[in-house]
């Protein structure tokens, strides 16, 4: 009786298991091409809205620059260029790839703090919000 109480609860660890890796393929399957679609748009509302507040670079930072190991590579280039030249870019070829989203991203804090007395750049700073909630919520969605 034990061994067979034993075998019924191995059986449904085994189960569920099996669900769960179930639900992952088919959360990757069905949701993910829809994300990668979502930040897609969000990537080319920043370019936009990075262009008409005149923040979007036609120089890059020099490659020395652009190898900053600060975060946001602070210590060597304004947070726009960090934005044009190693965000966007980055995200991109994430998407493009169908490489892993990142579960963890929060630019408001640093544009908050670049951004400050440029009441020019709200409309940057709504889209930048917006980034941040979406992976918010992504990464809520991807632990379940």
């Amino acid at each position: 009786m034990v061994f067979l109480q034993l075998k019924l609860e191995l059986d449904c660890k085994a189960f569920k298991s099996l669900v769960s890796i179930q639900l992952k393929q088919i959360f990757k399957l069905l949701i993910m091409p829809c994300r990668y679609k979502e930040v897609e748009v969000l990537l080319k509302k920043l370019e936009k809205q990075m262009t008409l507040a005149l923040l979007w670079s036609d120089a890059p930072p020099s490659d020395v620059d652009l190898n900053s190991q600060a975060p946001f590579a602070c210590d060597k280039i304004p947070f726009e260029h960090w934005l044009q030249f190693i965000f966007i870019p980055k995200m991109t070829m994430v998407v493009n790839s169908r490489n892993s989203l990142p579960q963890n991203l929060l630019l408001m804090p640093m544009a908050e703090q670049s951004f400050l007395g440029r009441s020019h750049l709200s409309k940057v700073l709504l889209v930048i919000a917006e980034i941040d909630r979406w992976f918010e919520c992504f990464s809520r969605e991807s632990r379940v």
